[in-house]
């Protein structure tokens, strides 16, 4: 149903107020984040806008998180997250976002490609695990991932989407168990874990010492699209923050 329509209007209005009431019953309301509908571009951004605004009216305070791809939905977003092309090619208005009291996160499906650090198969490894730097570098509060385990027909079998449309690896991070039920991990699900415990390391050197964080970020992330991906280099860094950190521990003994 069109989002202008009475009928709409009707449904929402009982809708989000119930809702907003039930999540905060469960202790939730903190937690929860809204989707309204995927992708937004700019020609539906209108559309979009006045399905948000039912958010926000009849579930004050609920916040509106969605991946976007275009920047006219002010108002309508609390928490944006570009794609990490669209979030280097629009930092500064996204930094405005930040100064406004939104969020800013980012994210990869299809795109980027090229030099982007992405979860691509043929990509080096580094450069999965990179991502939570580049969070750290640009000020990034979170990181929405895709796929985890949008599996295909043979998912062992063909590391590609056999219709071409996804890159290989693009739309899983992990593996169905071959018997029974359950997921087998991939070394690039481990290397996003590493990266995000990477990012807590930085997070703490941050909160004692943030020009030595942010100096040990940027040796690595260049830039949104450019990154030193020699081991040897990274493995320095990572060293250096781990000494970084145990100097302030010991310091306090």
């Amino acid at each position: 149903m069109a989002p202008d329509s009475e009928e709409a209007k009707a449904f929402y209005s009982a809708f989000f107020p119930a809702f907003a009431a039930h999540l905060k019953e469960k202790g939730w309301f903190d937690k929860f984040v809204q989707h309204v509908g995927d992708e937004p571009v700019q020609e539906n951004a209108k559309s979009y806008s006045q399905a948000a605004e039912f958010v926000h009216k009849y579930a004050p305070g609920l916040r509106v998180m969605e991946a976007c791809l275009a920047r006219n939905m002010v108002g309508s977003i609390d928490i944006w997250v570009p794609t990490l092309e669209h979030f280097g090619q629009n930092y500064d208005f996204f930094q405005e976002r930040k100064k406004a009291g939104d969020e800013v996160w980012f994210y990869t499906c299809v795109q980027p490609q090229g030099d982007y650090a992405n979860r691509f198969l043929e990509q080096p490894l580094l450069k999965t695990r990179l991502l939570s730097w580049i969070n750290y570098r640009y000020g990034a509060s979170g990181f929405l991932h895709w796929g985890y385990n949008f599996w295909r027909a043979h998912p062992w079998q063909d590391a590609a989407d056999p219709k071409g449309n996804l890159p290989a690896g693009d739309p899983n991070i992990v593996y169905p168990a071959k018997e029974g039920y359950g997921v087998v991990s991939s070394i690039r699900w481990e290397a996003t874990r590493d990266g995000i415990e990477d990012h807590e390391l930085l997070s703490q050197l941050g909160e004692k010492d943030p020009a030595l964080a942010m100096s040990l970020a940027r040796r690595l992330i260049v830039d949104f699209d450019s990154y030193v991906t020699q081991v040897d280099i990274f493995r320095e860094t990572r060293r250096e923050l781990l000494q970084a950190l145990s100097g302030e521990a010991a310091g306090k003994k």
